[in-house]
């Protein structure tokens, strides 16, 4: 008979899974393994005991065998002992069992276990926390054992290690709680918010609530908050924000208790006793101001806090106010300043108004004191008036002020209120601590005083004063100047001076500044006493005087005088005058020219000068035959022009104004004449003399008695006879315009004519050193300069007084090379040249 099992369909679909169901993978963990204990080394592994307050932790104590985790690091418990962070519990145990050795048991302190245990990874370290309690719901305490390292193995669990643990203590508290604020007697306003602060042990757990309560009389506690274990907390501190309730008491105490996961409290903090304060002061009593009058000076309010319960904090600080709608500034705890800065003139309310220790304070609590801050001048107005002329020698000044008007708007002007100060400057902002000649005060209308003996400017300052010395804008009197001292003064020009230009000004100076009204001069002739007509400009701040005059005459003595106007003492003991000679006009320049001696036999040379001044009235113009037989060098330099020295009859060429002689186009503003009539074989030495025509006679600019005047070269002279024939052509280059010299000159023999330098070396061009045009005579004068200097070349045309050439671009002679060519040398013509420095040549008619 066969036996039919039937399967429900649910079996069947479990079985269906079951078959599908893939083998799990193998878990692979490292094993850890090891005894430990405290058997005070009965057992032989040295180990000692566990202690809870110094004495052997009862039988039954929790143990907790731990594993540290991956980073081997002890974290505290929990709020129900259980672990935190990374650790993680491995065996529960109790104290006074051995389940290894069985060595020990029921004994108080002793325990000896063993432990197998799989981890994660790393290197493990074990150790036992033990509690003082058989349940952790009643400990309190718990410590910590050394760490363990025990034996591992990576495939399955090792044989295990065997670790006596050295004694220690459960000398942590669970839980703890310590209130840090209030503190002691700190004064807490009803109403206000303050913060509740608490902190617990390192090593304590974080509780799972904190419940928070008052006593307002220190016993009977009022429930505050209970909050989460982590609610404002910052490491090993928490802190609650609490609004505080309403009262009036010494007492308050505030609690705070850990509560474990069922609601138990593990721990109590309280503070100290403090004060909630819900009253403010009342009014301040006996309040006053010093200085209770009028002042211009800080004033001081003092008061006494009142003595009765709405101080029981007592008086921290004070508020107070100017006027019933002044802005409320802080004050001190006993007084306070007001500062004049802070107030404005006139009688003023001050309402004040008292802060307790917790910081309660009513304004409508305030006691009201007057002051009377008077920081506003007096009104004072009118003349102080110098009844002493000025300039004065006197020391002994007066003045008065009887004209001035005074008063003030709030202390009132002092009894004696007019001081005045007597200064020899113009100062201002006096203040009536200066040194002053009314030390008390005065109601007089004038003052009399002494100045210092010497120079100075005084002056009177007069001010009014009120009753708490505000002093009002000084009235200043006009200076008075005192004069003790003669001045001292020099002249230009100096007494006994010379050759002084008849236009330049008389200029004195003096050591000190001068009244212009009292000081006269003159600038006398002395040949006739007759004045000069002169201006007088001061400077340098009257130090200077700076006498102004028409021209005066040449070559004659005058005397400037300085005298006081009136009697009073200012001028010094020395000679109060000058004297000095007038110069003679100055000598003009006198050149040669030889443009025009296009015949060298004529006599005739062009001489120019430039009017010296414009008061030039005109010039005479001497020549002097030289004589070689009897005049040298020496005797020549002798020669002044109007006298003759050699013996021979001197000429004069022309006496006259300048104006007449021919304007010269060579000379901006010049002058130019031409002598003729002169002997072709001398050699003739011109001088000039200009001349003035004053009162005192014609007055020739002489000079001293040699040397003066410009002496001329000499005339060209004819040459004859047979012989080689040669002359040194010179050539110069003073600028006159357009930053070139300008000279002329005529070739004075007939071709050939062959160029050299001043010693006599040929100026080789082309080959030789012929010249027959103006391009080799260039040339030949680059040649000595050595560079190219000549500018310009022409030839000069005597008739028409003009001259046609070559501009010679860049001094470069080859750029013009054809046109130079085109002008060819000729005895008897006369050619220009311009240079840009002076050079000699030697043109001979043999090589």
């Amino acid at each position: 008979m066969k036996k039919i099992i039937k399967i429900k369909e649910g079996t069947w679909l479990l079985l269906l899974l079951l078959l599908f169901l893939p083998l799990a993978e193998n878990v692979y963990a490292d094993y850890l393994a090891v005894n430990a204990g405290c058997e005070n080394d009965l057992g032989g592994f040295g180990g000692g005991r566990v202690l809870d307050s110094a004495v052997d932790l009862p039988v039954g104590s929790i143990l907790q065998y731990i594993y540290a985790g991956p980073n081997g690091v002890i974290d505290n418990p929990n709020y129900n002992g259980g672990v935190t962070g990374d650790d993680a519990i491995i065996l529960t145990a109790a104290v006074g069992a051995d389940t290894k050795y069985l060595i020990f048991s029921n004994t108080a302190g002793l325990f000896y276990h063993g432990v197998v245990y799989q981890y994660a990874g790393g290197t493990p370290i074990v150790y036992v926390r033990a509690w003082n309690a058989n349940a952790l719901a009643t400990a309190t305490r718990y410590g910590n054992s050394d760490l363990i390292s025990p034996f591992t193995n990576p495939d399955n669990a090792p044989l295990p290690n065997d670790v006596g643990l050295a004694t220690y203590q459960t000398g942590n508290q669970f839980f703890s709680a310590t209130v840090t604020a209030p503190a002691l007697n700190a004064y807490w306003a009803s109403g206000t918010n303050k913060t509740i602060t608490w902190n617990k042990n390192a090593a304590s757990a974080v509780p799972n609530q904190w419940r928070l309560s008052y006593a307002a009389d220190g016993a009977n506690y009022s429930p505050i908050a209970t909050i989460a274990g982590t609610l404002g907390q910052t490491g090993n501190t928490w802190n609650y924000t609490w609004l505080v309730p309403s009262h009036n008491v010494a007492t308050a105490k505030v609690r705070i208790e850990a509560l474990d996961s069922s609601g138990i409290p593990r721990a109590t903090g309280e503070s100290s006793a403090f004060y909630i304060d819900n009253q403010a002061p009342f009014a301040p009593v006996a309040v006053y101001a010093n200085p209770s009058a009028w002042a211009n000076a800080t004033f001081t309010i003092t008061w006494e806090a009142p003595t009765d319960s709405s101080v029981l904090t007592g008086i921290a600080s004070s508020w107070y106010k100017i006027g019933t709608g002044g802005t409320q500034t802080a004050g001190g705890a006993t007084s306070f300043q007001i500062l004049m800065t802070a107030v404005t003139s006139g009688t003023k309310e001050v309402y004040v108004w008292l802060v307790d220790g917790a910081g309660n304070t009513d304004p409508a609590n305030s006691t009201m004191v007057k002051i009377y801050p008077d920081k506003t001048a007096p009104s004072f107005s009118g003349l102080v008036n110098a009844v002493t002329n000025t300039p004065t020698k006197e020391v002994n000044l007066s003045f008065n002020w009887s004209g001035t008007t005074k008063s003030d708007v709030d202390s009132g002007l002092a009894a004696t209120n007019l001081y005045y100060y007597f200064r020899n400057t113009l100062a201002s902002g006096v203040s009536n601590t200066t040194v002053r000649n009314s030390g008390t005060g005065t109601n007089d209308a004038q003052a009399s005083v002494a100045a210092s003996a010497g120079e100075s400017w005084n002056y009177l300052h007069v001010i009014c004063r009120d009753q708490v010395n505000n002093l009002s804008p000084v009235l200043d009197s006009p200076g008075i100047w005192v004069d003790t001292t003669p001045a001292t003064f020099t002249f230009n020009p100096v007494n006994g001076a010379t050759e002084v230009p008849v236009t330049q000004d008389v200029v004195i100076d003096f050591n000190d500044p001068m009244l212009p009204a009292m000081v006269s001069f003159e600038v006398i002739r002395d040949s006739d006493g007759l004045a000069a007509a002169a201006t007088g400009l001061w400077s340098n701040g009257n130090q200077k005087l700076t006498l102004t005059h028409d021209p005066l005459d040449y070559s004659t003595s005058y005397t400037c005088y300085i005298k006081s106007a009136t009697n009073e003492v200012l001028l010094s003991s020395v000679p109060a005058s000058a004297t000095f000679q007038t110069a003679i006009p100055i000598k003009p320049s006198l050149v040669s020219d030889g443009r025009a001696l296009s015949d060298p036999d004529t006599g005739s040379v062009t001489l120019r000068w430039t009017n010296p001044v414009s008061d030039y009235m005109g010039g005479i113009i001497t020549y002097f035959p030289h004589d070689n037989a009897v005049d040298n060098a020496s005797n020549l330099a002798k020669w002044n022009g109007l006298n003759v020295y050699s013996g021979e009859a001197q000429g004069v060429i022309s006496q006259g104004v300048a104006a007449a002689s021919a304007p010269d186009p060579d000379i901006l503003g010049g002058t130019k004449i031409i002598i003729s009539g002169l002997s072709t074989t001398e050699t003739y030495y011109f001088k000039i003399f200009s001349y003035v025509d004053v009162p005192g006679g014609r007055f020739y600019n002489l000079n001293a008695e040699t040397g003066n005047g410009v002496k001329v070269a000499a005339l060209p002279k004819t040459m004859t006879g047979l012989g080689p024939q040669s002359f040194t052509l010179t050539l110069e280059s003073k600028v006159t315009t357009g930053g070139h010299g300008i000279n002329h000159f005529a070739m004075p023999f007939a071709a050939p004519w062959y160029a050299y330098d001043a010693v006599g070396a040929p100026l080789v061009v082309g080959g030789t050193n012929e010249v027959t045009n103006a391009y080799e005579l260039v040339k030949a004068i680059n040649l000595a300069a050595p560079e190219n200097i000549v500018s310009t070349f022409a030839k000069w045309n005597p008739a028409t007084q003009t001259a046609t050439g070559v501009k010679i671009t860049g001094n470069d002679p080859e750029a013009v090379s054809d046109a130079l060519r085109a002008i060819g040398l000729a005895q008897g013509e006369s050619y220009q040249a311009y240079l840009t420095q002076g050079i000699t040549i030697v043109i001979r008619d043999t090589q």
